[in-house]
């Protein structure tokens, strides 16, 4: 049977039963107010909720084609939560997201942004959308045989774009930025076993004009079903969108950013 959005919603609420029931007990431990060895068990049987809730979360997401490679054509589709924020996701530290089944090989990452027209639903973890517009990784674009291309989504009712990076065929690839929303990015082990990488802050630049100028930044129009590439300024959609370079936060339970700026961020 194919997972549907009440499945994603289902599961979602039972992550988030899950995180507070652990929260809870966490705080109960911190407190000395009930034996360990019951707590202990509680954490048990919670936990295993939470990880059923995120597995049943990950079946529910489907493959969705956000971009195409510039060198080889391909299209690239990945597994990203588009219902809302409030799934893990977008959980900062801990993002349960399904592998993808296959990726261009030119493929390096994938960065974004996300502009909060309406707040997003509150959720028990930590959350980084990214900036409000998008901005461009300067290491992978100052690479030489890489080219970035920028293609528009909605999370909820909000816009958002992500940034996907291709190195030329044969190309010695640059070492991957952090995944979307999170301080890491999978990369595959021998045997093909996946293992979470965490990386420092990157410079970014929120003028995206000189790049796209250059050609090293290329754009898909938005609604564009085709996934057609387009280059050059003239008619490009994502210029002059406002925001910068800064990335906002969503605390715990909160549905209001909250600014943090990165001074390894460059404003325009």
């Amino acid at each position: 049977m194919t997972p549907t959005t009440d499945d994603r919603a289902t599961a979602v609420n039972d992550f988030h039963a899950a995180c507070e029931a652990l929260e809870q007990i966490h705080a109960l431990a911190v407190a000395n107010d009930f034996p360990d060895r019951r707590l202990a068990a509680h954490r048990g049987i919670w936990k295993q909720r939470l990880d059923d809730a995120g597995e049943r979360y990950c079946t529910a997401l489907r493959p969705v084609s956000v971009s195409r490679c510039p060198y080889t054509a391909e299209i690239l589709a990945l597994e990203i939560d588009l219902v809302g924020l409030d799934g893990p996701w977008w959980d900062l530290d801990s993002p349960r997201r399904p592998l993808p089944a296959a990726l261009p090989a030119t493929f390096v990452g994938f960065d974004g942004a996300v502009r909060l027209d309406d707040p997003p639903p509150p959720a028990p973890f930590l959350r980084r959308p990214g900036p409000q517009a998008p901005t461009v990784i300067e290491r992978l674009l100052r690479h030489g045989q890489v080219t970035a291309v920028c293609s528009e989504l909605r999370i909820g009712a909000n816009p958002a774009w992500l940034i996907a990076y291709f190195a030329e065929p044969g190309a010695e690839a640059p070492q991957p930025p952090n995944d979307w929303g999170a301080d890491q990015y999978v990369a595959t082990l021998d045997g093909g076993m996946p293992w979470p990488v965490e990386t420092e802050p990157e410079m970014r630049d929120a003028n995206i004009a000189p790049w796209v100028e250059a050609g090293l930044l290329r754009w898909i129009a938005p609604g564009d079903e085709d996934l057609k590439l387009r280059s050059g300024l003239d008619g490009c959609p994502y210029l002059g969108l406002g925001g910068d370079a800064t990335h906002f936060y969503l605390r715990p339970g909160a549905d209001t950013p909250a600014v943090r700026t990165n001074p390894m961020e460059k404003q325009p």
